[in-house]
């Protein structure tokens, strides 16, 4: 188990084949960063393999629409799609001992697009090779996902937040 990284979101960018439509684009983003945040894990326990399906279903549905206008804000729809489904889903996704029972969603999910728009067009303009364009933008992709709050129960205390990480 590692926590999210994002030297992990860049390496998951770079082996995205190129392809000729938005339709794969879409699903190989959504493929990138599904991989990428099993790695999330709530009081060292990692996601649960197998579980983040209806999440990345939902980022691909969100993100279609949008992206061949404006990528940026098309991943941005996606990650709050995708996150939507994660929070109400967090007991199922982190099995833990307090268990999880709710979470939150990261508050710079909602500042991606502007995040990753002036990356993206540094990334034009230097005409970057790939690993350097894909650093680029995990670096800016990844701070925005950063601030996830798992709640655990701990009866008979109150419940107790803990970080996403």
């Amino acid at each position: 188990m590692m926590p999210l990284t994002s030297a992990a979101l860049s390496s998951e960018l770079q082996n995205i084949p190129l392809v000729d439509n938005n339709v794969d684009a879409v699903a190989n983003m959504a493929d990138a960063f599904t991989n990428y945040f099993y790695d999330a894990s709530v009081a060292g326990i990692a996601c649960t393999a197998g579980t983040l399906n209806a999440a990345k279903s939902a980022m691909i549905a969100a993100m279609t629409p949008g992206w061949a206008a404006d990528a940026a804000m098309a991943l941005q729809v996606g990650c709050l799609a995708f996150w939507g489904v994660v929070t109400p889903a967090a007991a199922t996704l982190w099995i833990t001992v307090p268990p999880v029972i709710s979470a939150t969603l990261p508050p710079g999910v909602a500042a991606l697009a502007a995040a990753l728009t002036p990356v993206f067009a540094a990334n034009v303009a230097g005409e970057l090779d790939t690993a350097p364009a894909c650093d680029a933008i995990a670096a800016a992709w990844h701070s925005t996902n950063l601030g996830g709050i798992a709640i655990q129960q701990l009866p008979p205390a109150p419940p107790a937040p803990v970080p996403i990480l």
